[in-house]
């Protein structure tokens, strides 16, 4: 637990020093052109816990690429990832046609017609996620799963990364009345309400399945022993849910409308048993993977 109360105050000393520097910050983006404050909050922090975070791997002793889960040669970490966004898109794929052929989701007819975006869309959707993927598979089935599970059991580090991966989600400040003057305090007072999602009860299909995935990733790496596919599988998710939803929209009075929540309108109780059935046939395969490394560790 000392682990994850480190990783708990790396988050919360981001956001508060974050709503400290607001003001200074927001006077020399003002010159510069107009962003809402909550918005400037949320990236200050996000930039503030980049820079900390090389301070955080110090820390908990995880400055190390292999601790961190990248310790395949390049060419094969590259051909794990290819592989683990053909297995993400494909996983994703199913889900996305499950919602639609249950009403969840229907086609945008305005979409449909224009197929020429759609090479783009999904290029920049690979991109984007790349990019998240990297980020968050560093830091949580890397440097937060690699820590907790250095010095305690695989369930231990799975749920305790799992939940703070899935929490994170759902930070996030509501924006300002519009004639809000900024000013000294104006940060703490964005900050306060940063945790307003979680009074909402709605959230808690998608709270659910975004801790399954957490799950799921985790048994990847244990299983793997490094990162490359868990960045591919979340990647190949990135891009096909941004896809599913330009070219489809929610159906709100559908009758199983309740299978999807509100964080994106695709993950929510189906995504979660998908998940499921998911994890429990990769953790069968891969049982004899999961016993070598088990001698491996107790020898």
């Amino acid at each position: 637990m000392k682990v994850f109360a480190i990783f708990l105050l790396f988050l919360l000393g981001s956001l508060l020093a974050a709503a400290l520097l607001f003001y200074p910050t927001w006077l020399g983006v003002s010159l510069l052109g107009e962003i809402p404050p909550h918005k400037l909050l949320n990236r200050l922090a996000k930039v503030l816990a980049l820079l900390y975070f090389f301070l955080l791997l110090r820390q908990i002793h995880m400055n190390d690429p292999r601790a961190l889960g990248y310790a395949l040669p390049a060419r094969r970490f590259i051909a794990h990832i290819g592989l683990g966004v053909a297995l993400g898109t494909t996983m994703l794929l199913i889900l996305s046609l499950a919602l639609t052929v249950l009403d969840v989701r229907v086609a945008d007819s305005d979409r449909w017609g224009q197929w020429e975006r759609l090479p783009s869309l999904l290029l920049g959707g690979l991109g984007a996620g790349l990019a998240v993927a990297f980020i968050e598979e560093t830091f949580f089935r890397g440097a937060m799963y690699g820590a907790i599970r250095r010095s305690g059991s695989m369930l231990r580090a799975a749920t305790l990364s799992s939940v703070f991966y899935a929490a994170l989600h759902f930070l996030g400040p509501r924006a300002l009345p519009p004639d809000t003057l900024v000013g000294w305090g104006t940060g703490l007072e964005i900050l306060a309400n940063n945790f307003h999602r979680f009074a909402d009860p709605s959230i808690l299909s998608s709270l659910v399945a975004l801790f399954s995935v957490g799950m799921l990733l985790a048994l990847v790496r244990e299983r793997t022993g490094n990162i490359a596919l868990c960045i591919g599988l979340h990647t190949g998710w990135v891009m096909t849910i941004k896809a599913t939803k330009w070219l489809t929209d929610v159906d709100t009075s559908a009758d199983l409308v309740f299978l999807i929540g509100p964080y994106d309108g695709i993950t929510g109780w189906l995504a979660t048993a998908w998940v499921g059935v998911v994890a429990l046939v990769y953790g069968w395969m891969s049982r004899d993977t999961g016993a070598r490394r088990g001698r491996q560790a107790s020898s």
